[in-house]
């Protein structure tokens, strides 16, 4: 009997899933969320982010300039929002802030490099953690290219230099134990500290995240004479954080981010996108069949779904248009021209072997 109920839905089920496009973006009239209307009333988007991650939030204490992806991550989100990228207060803080004092600032929405959720660390009632993975990263091992500690077994009995109370610390004394190899750690209070120690020789080895034991790398006077083990041995995901109790903003956050992400996959890019968008007196039809119907949902004023999340249907084209998409993003702060090249590895796209990924607007 419920086979027979089963089968008898399936028709429903089906032609529901073949709905025309304006009946599958039907939205509902009003969509409400007090962090989008208090950004419009105040005319900008107040974005927290770090300010001493080079490549990912940093204030360049000598020129005022404020860089890294975070930076272009709150500008996709103003765009978003307000239609201009520059329309962004932003909140800097150091590498060791908490976010959850941090999201007392009244902040939108925050990008926070080393936080990660745990269970003993529970998440604040007034903080939420985004969805959307907007960079994998994890514990690595940096030593001397070409040096005598090239693979674990050669860290056996080693003095190792660490950062004391971090995730990173944590997890490397799980791996060497998991291996049965002992080690001498020296602890030290800030990645500075740590990195100095180890350039002048008092260890064989530092551990640290990846991406923040290239930036050191990258600071030394030879960085070639330096390696930091990739990929990491350890993987966490960093996501955007925003006020709790707002469904509708976290929407917004997670979407946006995630557009940035699914127009790379798509081949659209702010070079590429006037490729992509409507041409005078094209219908909807021939429209979706040029570029494809994952396109059109994302960018396209009358088939799109950004009205799904309160905003225009073809908020996309434009955040793309004034930013980019997320391998542009990349490149312009971490890719092999930039000041810090950082392989992407596990920050590939999925179908290029990565863990970066995105669902598809439908």
């Amino acid at each position: 009997m419920m086979l027979k109920r089963l089968l008898l839905l399936l028709p429903l089920i089906i032609s529901a899933g073949a709905l025309p496009l304006a009946a599958q973006t039907e939205t509902p009239d009003t969509i409400i969320s007090p962090t989008l209307s208090a950004i419009e009333a105040r005319g900008e988007l107040v974005c927290g982010i770090d300010e001493e991650v080079f490549g990912f939030g940093f204030l360049n204490p000598n020129t005022g300039e404020i860089s890294g992806i975070q930076v272009e991550f709150c500008r996709a989100l103003a765009a978003a929002t307000l239609g201009e990228a520059s329309a962004v207060n932003y909140r800097l803080y150091p590498l060791e802030a908490e976010p959850a004092a941090i999201i007392d600032d009244d902040l939108d929405v925050l990008f926070h490099h080393t936080y990660i959720p745990t269970l003993a660390r529970t998440t604040p009632s007034n903080l939420a953690v985004g969805r959307a993975a907007v960079f994998y990263d994890g514990a690595s091992v940096m030593v001397e290219a070409g040096g005598t500690a090239a693979d674990w077994a050669d860290l056996d009995s080693a003095t190792i230099c660490a950062v004391a109370n971090t995730p990173a610390t944590e997890d490397f004394a799980a791996e060497m134990a998991l291996r049965e190899l002992s080690y001498d750690e020296v602890l030290f209070s800030t990645p500075t500290e740590m990195g100095a120690a180890f350039v002048n020789g008092q260890c064989a080895a530092q551990v640290l995240d990846r991406s923040l034991l290239e930036i050191i790398r990258a600071s030394t006077d030879s960085p070639g004479n330096y390696v930091v083990w990739s990929p990491p041995f350890t993987r966490r995901t960093i996501t955007p954080l925003y006020q709790y109790g707002d469904p509708v903003w976290g929407d917004i956050v997670d979407w946006t981010l995630w557009g940035l992400i699914q127009a790379e996959k798509l081949g659209i890019s702010s070079q590429t996108i006037d490729q992509f968008t409507r041409r005078p007196a094209e219908n909807a039809e021939d429209y979706v069949e040029r570029v494809g119907k994952p396109a059109a949902l994302l960018l396209d004023a009358e088939v799109g779904l950004g009205g799904s999340l309160g905003l225009s249907n073809d908020y996309m084209a434009r955040v793309i248009g004034q930013v980019g998409n997320y391998g542009e993003i990349y490149d312009r702060y971490l890719g092999p021209e930039s000041p810090l090249p950082l392989d992407r590895d596990v920050n590939n796209l999925w179908a290029d072997g990565g863990l970066l990924d995105a669902p598809v607007w439908r």
